[in-house]
């Protein structure tokens, strides 16, 4: 899912183009993403990227290399993006139902690719709805709730008035999804929608799936490796953060799916 322009970064184009220093070379988030995806899966079907409409013009530059031929541009309408819940809704008719789905953010600048590559393994021996790789942070903005039996049972979200003191379990902005889960997604919009809400995330679906047992969360991702980026404040952290990592160092660590 490409992420929308970045407001609070005063950026007049998407924030996936936002270019950053790697320590293998400045570019942009989106590259740096799709060299993680080619290192972590080894079969690639496509490559969705979903954007609005009026961002076209931004991705029609972009060399996608190795990946090219695999490069479907999918264009939501401004109106049609009211959460990342309803626009994969909206685009499920685009994916092929026989393979699995790898869900990624489209600001997220920062992820190993072995935490993709396992979660992968294990998400095919165990065919859950969602797997999904997750770490533990303190006071975070989102995060998920486990109850007694280790399921997930609840999520909060400081935006919304639920904010958490202490740490706590939160997503890696990365999701495999069986596409079984699609009914069930369109069962919990219709659900949200009673209530009136307009927006409607995807991380909310992991409690109401969770009713069915159907949702692995890996618990193994350490936090400073994994970000997503949506403010300035966020760029200097990865940035420093990478500051600390020889292009080897970097390369073995971000691009080797063995490495753990």
């Amino acid at each position: 899912m490409a992420a929308g322009k970045g407001q609070r970064m005063n950026l007049n184009y998407p924030k996936p183009l936002f270019e950053i220093e790697y320590p293998n070379g400045q570019k942009s988030i989106i590259t740096n993403l799709l060299d993680i995806i080619e290192k972590s899966i080894s079969n690639i079907i496509s490559i969705n990227i979903v954007i609005n409409s009026l961002d076209r013009h931004y991705f029609d530059s972009i060399n996608f290399k190795n990946l090219d031929k695999k490069i479907n541009i999918i264009e939501l309408q401004p109106e049609q993006i009211n959460g990342t819940a309803i626009c994969l809704d909206l685009i499920r008719y685009n994916l092929d139902i026989d393979f699995d789905t790898l869900l990624l953010w489209g600001d997220l600048a920062l992820i190993p690719s072995s935490y993709i590559f396992f979660s992968t393994i294990i998400h095919e021996k165990f065919n859950p709805f969602i797997t999904m790789p997750t770490r533990y942070k303190k006071d975070p903005y989102v995060g998920f709730l486990r109850n007694n039996e280790g399921k997930y049972s609840d999520i909060f979200h400081s935006n919304e008035g639920k904010s958490y003191s202490g740490w706590a379990e939160q997503d890696c902005l990365c999701f495999i999804l069986d596409s079984k889960v699609y009914p069930l997604l369109s069962d919990f919009i219709d659900s949200e929608k009673m209530h009136d809400k307009k927006e409607i995330d995807f991380v909310k679906l992991i409690p109401f799936c969770n009713k069915n047992n159907s949702v692995i969360g890996l618990p193994f991702c350490d936090y400073k490796s994994v970000s997503g980026l949506n403010s300035q404040k966020k760029v200097d952290i990865i940035e420093s953060y990478l500051k600390n990592f020889s292009q080897k160092e970097y390369e073995n660590k971000f691009l080797n799916p063995h490495y753990f």
